[in-house]
């Protein structure tokens, strides 16, 4: 049986500055990843709940309607990481400690009426860290401010769609990981994801 392999779709996002964060690592690692074959289209969004419905929705839409093998790899910073952690699941609640860039602090709100309290990736995260080796570690801790949102929404809208995949992945500051070794586990980490996922969404 021939297998078509699939053109997978992978979205690489990061973030701009927020609160004392005024050069976001994301930022750069998301410029710098843009030419990776991997992926196929790079965002550095604002980091705010609006901006990031602005920019991911229409992606959302075009992936659900067109039927697209798609990948949504979000990228944020955890100021207080010692190593890349990927995140396992992201929970339904806003609960913003400080304002996000568009001035909007959610207390303890609902992020999504009727969705779980917790929606887990479907990737196989502990298996990724493990592939990938040091520098690296599970988490299921994304926080509650602008990353688990981002991540939350981006699982409520592919959870239904066996082609499309979310994983969020927060750094820690190139003071503590040197942005060249963060390239080296982000670069590793789509080498072994996105031929697995095309593997997996081949058709006959």
């Amino acid at each position: 049986m021939h297998l078509s392999i699939s053109t997978m779709k992978v979205i690489l996002t990061g973030f701009g500055k927020f609160y004392n964060i005024l050069e976001n690592p994301s930022t750069y690692l998301v410029q710098t990843l843009r030419d990776d074959p991997h992926v196929t289209e790079t965002r550095v969004i604002e980091t705010a709940a609006v901006a990031v419905k602005q920019e991911l929705a229409p992606l959302w839409d075009h992936a659900r309607a067109s039927g697209e093998p798609t990948l949504f790899f979000h990228l944020g910073v955890d100021d207080s990481a010692e190593e890349v952690h990927f995140e396992e699941c992201a929970y339904n609640l806003a609960d913003f400690c400080i304002p996000d860039e568009a001035g909007w602090e959610p207390q303890e709100e609902i992020i999504f009426e009727g969705e779980p309290d917790v929606i887990h990736t479907s990737l196989p995260v502990a298996k990724l860290v493990e592939e990938v080796g040091l520098g690296c570690t599970t988490s299921t801790d994304p926080g509650h401010y602008v990353c688990n949102y981002t991540y939350f929404h981006s699982l409520v809208h592919t959870k239904s769609h066996a082609n499309q995949f979310v994983l969020f992945v927060h750094v820690p500051p190139f003071e503590v990981l040197p942005m060249e070794d963060q390239l080296v586990i982000i670069r590793k980490l789509l080498g072994l994801l996105v031929p697995r996922l095309r593997a997996e969404t081949a058709s006959p």
